[in-house]
């Protein structure tokens, strides 16, 4: 069964590329959203998988920082919490 984790890596281009950026990343990116939302995932919860997904591929530092603001701004507002 495919979960909204499994599917985070798209919105990176499958590694660590700036969240969201080229249209198709986006694209996966809001596959992820949806079904964040239809599962009542709220940004707390996003924000531990999204930082465990970046810090397994030795995302950190400024790059990390960097990261979590552009997925911050597309998902957290979208979300409940």
């Amino acid at each position: 069964m495919k979960t909204w984790v499994s599917t985070i890596a798209g919105g990176f281009a499958g590694w660590d590329a700036p969240y969201a950026l080229h249209p198709n990343d986006e694209a996966r990116a809001a596959t992820t959203l949806n079904a964040m939302i239809a599962d009542g995932i709220e940004w707390p919860e996003a924000e531990r998988e999204f930082r465990h997904y970046l810090s397994e591929r030795g995302v950190r530092g400024q790059k990390l920082k960097r990261q979590m603001e552009r997925v911050a701004a597309f998902i957290s507002p979208r979300l409940r919490g």
